[in-house]
Protein backbone atom coordinates (compact mmCIF):
# COMPACT_ATOMS: atom_id res chain seq x y z
CA UNK A 1 0.00 0.00 0.00
CA UNK A 2 1.08 3.69 -1.00
CA UNK A 3 1.49 6.67 2.05
CA UNK A 4 -0.70 9.35 0.78
CA UNK A 5 1.37 12.66 -0.14
CA UNK A 6 0.56 15.64 2.39
CA UNK A 7 -2.65 17.67 1.04
CA UNK A 8 -3.77 14.87 -1.53
CA UNK A 9 -6.13 12.00 -0.85
CA UNK A 10 -5.11 8.49 -1.48
CA UNK A 11 -3.31 7.65 -4.81
CA UNK A 12 -4.83 5.08 -6.93
CA UNK A 13 -2.20 2.73 -8.78
CA UNK A 14 -1.22 3.98 -12.17
CA UNK A 15 -2.68 1.92 -14.96
CA UNK A 16 -1.17 1.13 -18.61
CA UNK A 17 -3.13 1.39 -21.61
CA UNK A 18 -6.30 3.58 -21.85
CA UNK A 19 -9.09 4.04 -19.56
CA UNK A 20 -11.70 1.77 -20.52
CA UNK A 21 -14.66 1.96 -22.92
CA UNK A 22 -12.11 4.92 -24.58
CA UNK A 23 -10.07 4.59 -27.93
CA UNK A 24 -6.62 6.15 -28.63
CA UNK A 25 -5.70 7.83 -31.88
CA UNK A 26 -2.28 7.85 -30.80
CA UNK A 27 0.11 4.92 -32.46
CA UNK A 28 1.28 2.46 -29.88
CA UNK A 29 4.78 2.57 -29.24
CA UNK A 30 6.53 -0.61 -29.91
CA UNK A 31 8.86 -2.39 -27.57
CA UNK A 32 12.59 -1.43 -28.55
CA UNK A 33 13.11 -5.22 -28.81
CA UNK A 34 10.43 -6.28 -31.75
CA UNK A 35 10.14 -4.24 -34.85
CA UNK A 36 6.73 -3.54 -36.57
CA UNK A 37 5.78 -5.60 -39.17
CA UNK A 38 2.48 -5.45 -40.80
CA UNK A 39 0.21 -8.29 -40.33
CA UNK A 40 -0.36 -10.60 -43.53
CA UNK A 41 -4.36 -11.00 -42.95
CA UNK A 42 -4.69 -7.30 -44.20
CA UNK A 43 -3.29 -5.89 -47.18
CA UNK A 44 -6.52 -3.05 -47.41
CA UNK A 45 -5.38 -2.04 -44.19
CA UNK A 46 -1.70 -1.29 -45.19
CA UNK A 47 -3.35 0.28 -49.22
CA UNK A 48 -5.58 2.50 -46.50
CA UNK A 49 -2.28 3.74 -44.29
CA UNK A 50 -1.20 5.78 -47.62
CA UNK A 51 -4.79 7.43 -48.44
CA UNK A 52 -5.02 8.27 -44.92
CA UNK A 53 -1.98 10.58 -44.77
CA UNK A 54 -2.95 11.90 -47.85
CA UNK A 55 -6.32 12.76 -46.27
CA UNK A 56 -5.04 14.27 -43.56
CA UNK A 57 -2.15 16.07 -45.46
CA UNK A 58 -4.57 17.41 -47.73
CA UNK A 59 -6.91 18.82 -44.64
CA UNK A 60 -4.43 20.63 -43.22
CA UNK A 61 -3.63 22.31 -46.85
CA UNK A 62 -7.01 23.28 -46.94
CA UNK A 63 -7.26 25.02 -43.64
CA UNK A 64 -4.02 26.47 -44.09
CA UNK A 65 -5.37 27.87 -46.96
CA UNK A 66 -8.37 29.17 -45.35
CA UNK A 67 -6.53 30.73 -42.68
CA UNK A 68 -4.36 32.58 -45.30
CA UNK A 69 -7.97 33.67 -46.86
CA UNK A 70 -9.29 35.18 -43.53
CA UNK A 71 -6.42 36.97 -42.89
CA UNK A 72 -5.85 38.76 -46.34
CA UNK A 73 -9.92 39.14 -45.57
CA UNK A 74 -9.57 40.54 -42.22
CA UNK A 75 -6.09 42.61 -43.42
CA UNK A 76 -7.11 44.23 -46.73
CA UNK A 77 -9.13 47.27 -45.33
CA UNK A 78 -6.47 47.60 -42.97
CA UNK A 79 -3.76 47.51 -45.28
CA UNK A 80 -5.73 49.88 -47.88
CA UNK A 81 -6.01 52.39 -45.02
CA UNK A 82 -2.59 52.14 -44.15
CA UNK A 83 -1.19 52.71 -47.78
CA UNK A 84 -4.01 55.65 -48.32
CA UNK A 85 -2.46 57.35 -45.24
CA UNK A 86 0.91 56.81 -46.81
CA UNK A 87 0.13 58.55 -49.89
CA UNK A 88 -1.60 61.43 -47.97
CA UNK A 89 1.33 61.69 -45.70
CA UNK A 90 3.58 61.69 -48.92
CA UNK A 91 1.22 64.50 -50.53
CA UNK A 92 1.44 66.85 -47.92
CA UNK A 93 5.27 66.34 -47.29
CA UNK A 94 5.39 67.77 -51.02
CA UNK A 95 3.44 70.52 -50.14
CA UNK A 96 5.36 71.12 -46.72
CA UNK A 97 8.82 71.24 -49.47
CA UNK A 98 6.60 73.46 -51.69
CA UNK A 99 5.22 75.71 -49.22
CA UNK A 100 9.02 75.93 -47.13
CA UNK A 101 10.60 76.52 -51.04
CA UNK A 102 8.07 79.70 -51.21
CA UNK A 103 8.97 80.93 -47.78
CA UNK A 104 12.95 80.35 -48.71
CA UNK A 105 12.36 82.50 -51.82
CA UNK A 106 10.18 85.35 -50.20
CA UNK A 107 12.71 85.70 -47.34
CA UNK A 108 15.70 86.38 -50.03
CA UNK A 109 13.32 88.65 -51.70
CA UNK A 110 13.05 90.38 -48.12
CA UNK A 111 16.70 90.58 -47.81
CA UNK A 112 17.46 91.77 -51.50
CA UNK A 113 14.70 94.65 -50.58
CA UNK A 114 16.53 95.88 -47.32
CA UNK A 115 19.55 96.59 -49.69
CA UNK A 116 19.38 100.12 -50.88
CA UNK A 117 20.89 99.81 -53.97
CA UNK A 118 18.17 97.12 -55.16
CA UNK A 119 15.39 99.82 -53.72
CA UNK A 120 17.10 102.21 -56.17
CA UNK A 121 17.65 99.78 -59.44
CA UNK A 122 13.50 98.80 -58.72
CA UNK A 123 12.79 102.42 -58.38
CA UNK A 124 14.38 103.01 -61.68
CA UNK A 125 13.11 100.14 -63.62
CA UNK A 126 9.73 99.64 -62.37
CA UNK A 127 9.00 103.60 -61.95
CA UNK A 128 11.02 105.36 -64.44
CA UNK A 129 12.72 107.47 -61.75
CA UNK A 130 16.34 109.12 -62.16
CA UNK A 131 18.58 110.02 -59.35
CA UNK A 132 19.07 113.91 -59.49
CA UNK A 133 21.12 114.90 -62.24
CA UNK A 134 20.61 112.45 -64.38
CA UNK A 135 18.56 112.79 -67.69
CA UNK A 136 15.98 109.77 -68.36
CA UNK A 137 14.81 108.52 -71.45
CA UNK A 138 11.79 106.52 -72.51
CA UNK A 139 12.04 104.52 -75.73
CA UNK A 140 8.70 104.78 -77.61
CA UNK A 141 6.97 102.35 -80.11
CA UNK A 142 5.75 103.34 -83.68
CA UNK A 143 2.82 104.83 -82.25
CA UNK A 144 4.15 106.79 -79.34
CA UNK A 145 3.63 104.26 -76.47
CA UNK A 146 6.13 103.90 -74.04
CA UNK A 147 8.04 100.64 -74.88
CA UNK A 148 7.93 98.89 -71.30
CA UNK A 149 9.72 95.48 -70.28
CA UNK A 150 7.85 93.76 -71.93
CA UNK A 151 9.90 93.96 -74.96
CA UNK A 152 12.60 91.62 -75.54
CA UNK A 153 15.20 91.30 -78.22
CA UNK A 154 15.14 88.29 -80.46
CA UNK A 155 19.01 87.61 -80.77
CA UNK A 156 17.89 84.05 -83.25
CA UNK A 157 17.22 86.00 -85.83
CA UNK A 158 20.22 87.54 -85.94
CA UNK A 159 23.45 86.03 -87.88
CA UNK A 160 25.65 88.76 -84.95
CA UNK A 161 26.45 85.56 -83.03
CA UNK A 162 28.52 83.24 -85.54
CA UNK A 163 31.82 82.69 -84.73
CA UNK A 164 34.74 84.09 -87.65
CA UNK A 165 32.34 87.11 -88.01
CA UNK A 166 34.19 90.55 -87.63
CA UNK A 167 32.80 92.91 -84.71
CA UNK A 168 31.78 95.98 -86.96
CA UNK A 169 29.52 92.78 -88.69
CA UNK A 170 28.20 91.39 -85.14
CA UNK A 171 27.03 95.37 -84.23
CA UNK A 172 25.61 95.95 -87.28
CA UNK A 173 23.46 92.41 -86.82
CA UNK A 174 22.50 93.83 -83.13
CA UNK A 175 21.19 97.39 -84.34
CA UNK A 176 19.29 95.07 -86.36
CA UNK A 177 17.93 92.58 -83.68
CA UNK A 178 17.32 95.56 -81.79
CA UNK A 179 15.41 97.75 -84.46
CA UNK A 180 13.07 94.36 -84.62
CA UNK A 181 11.77 93.83 -80.50
CA UNK A 182 9.67 91.09 -79.68
CA UNK A 183 6.71 91.50 -77.30
CA UNK A 184 6.38 88.89 -74.66
CA UNK A 185 2.60 87.31 -74.69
Amino acid sequence: MQTPTPGRGPRTPKRNGPRPGVTSTRPRSVPAGKPETPSPASPAASAAQPEAKRATLAGKVIALVSVLALMVLFFAPTLRIFLDQQQSIALKEAEIREKQAQIDELKSELERWSDPAYVKAQARSRLGWVMPGETGYRVVDANGDPITTDVELDSQGSDSQLPGKTWWAKMWGSIETADQPTVKR
